[in-house]
């Protein structure tokens, strides 16, 4: 039985010309269903190398991650539905790896073991490193994000919510998943990931994430301690206290960097967010980064 070819494999994209086509080349080279590619507006040719691969591409405007990754669970056919960013690129029999190991452990849910696609400077070597210390090892897990797998009918019961326009997406996804008593893991297979590499694109990237926590900060006020130490404890302290007891120490400045970058973002888009309540009397927070 294969069951690569009950995956609906979806891609969001925003200016992601270079990036694109290898990402949907090795898709394709693992046999889904079909591709879904989503485009928050791109203004290079994203679109027009994503047609090369399939028929369905549907430009949506800037509306936010979690509005484009509904818009492609709701125009998926397949069975099981894999999410992917532009970065990614998948190993010869990922999807199908993923599918069984969904299947063989009952998640509702699974996500791949990533590494990075080149290790050219420190910020690239410390992401990596970052991945084979706290997430590349299988088994049951309460937050998974991309790239992953679901079963369709998961994320049509549970809905991306589209107030989530940053990086909180599947945080906010899964957090409500766990709730309603699913089941989510990480799997055995690798996908590779290019990772923004220079210094000034890691501080964006990691402030993007802090922009995700100020929002699922808003949204759920039973989580709003955790979310808002999570930067500092589990970054700037737990993860530098991880990297020296496995003889890494030269990991510790990329914690402390992104862990601060994170907690600059949050309290930047936070205090965003609450000027906005304040003169408007709702919060309408839509500028969004390629993912």
């Amino acid at each position: 039985m294969s069951y690569a070819n009950k995956v609906t494999a979806t891609v969001c994209t925003l200016n992601e010309e270079a990036n694109i086509a290898d990402c949907l080349h090795s898709i394709a080279a693992n046999g889904p269903l079909e591709i879904v590619v989503v485009d928050a507006g791109s203004e290079d040719r994203t679109v027009e190398i994503a047609r090369r691969y399939t028929p369905k591409v549907f430009v949506v405007g800037r509306k936010g991650l979690a509005f484009q990754r509904q818009v492609a669970v709701d125009n998926a056919e397949g069975k099981y539905v894999g999410l992917f960013d532009a970065d990614h690129r998948l190993t010869e029999g990922c999807l199908e790896r993923l599918a069984l190991d969904l299947e063989d452990n009952g998640y509702d849910g699974i996500e791949a073991q990533i590494l990075s696609l080149t290790n050219n400077n420190y910020w690239e070597w410390a992401m990596e490193q970052n991945f084979r210390l706290v997430h590349n090892v299988p088994g049951p897990r309460i937050m998974i994000g991309t790239p992953c797998l679901y079963r369709r009918s998961v994320l049509q019961e549970v809905r991306f919510d589209p107030f989530f326009t940053a990086s909180s997406d599947d945080t906010d996804l899964c957090y409500r998943l766990v709730k309603q008593g699913f089941k989510l893991g990480v799997g055995s297979p690798t996908v590779y990931q290019r990772h923004r590499s220079s210094f000034g694109q890691v501080i964006r990237k990691w402030q993007w994430y802090g922009k995700g926590d100020a929002q699922f900060f808003w949204k759920h006020p039973p989580r709003r301690l955790s979310i808002f130490v999570h930067p500092i404890r589990n970054y700037v302290i737990g993860k530098s206290i991880k990297a020296l007891r496995a003889g890494k120490p030269q990991l510790i400045p990329f914690f402390v960097v992104t862990g601060i970058m994170r907690h600059i973002g949050f309290w930047r888009h936070i205090a965003g967010m609450a000027w906005m309540q304040l003169t408007r009397g709702e919060v309408e927070d839509t500028d969004v980064i390629s993912t």
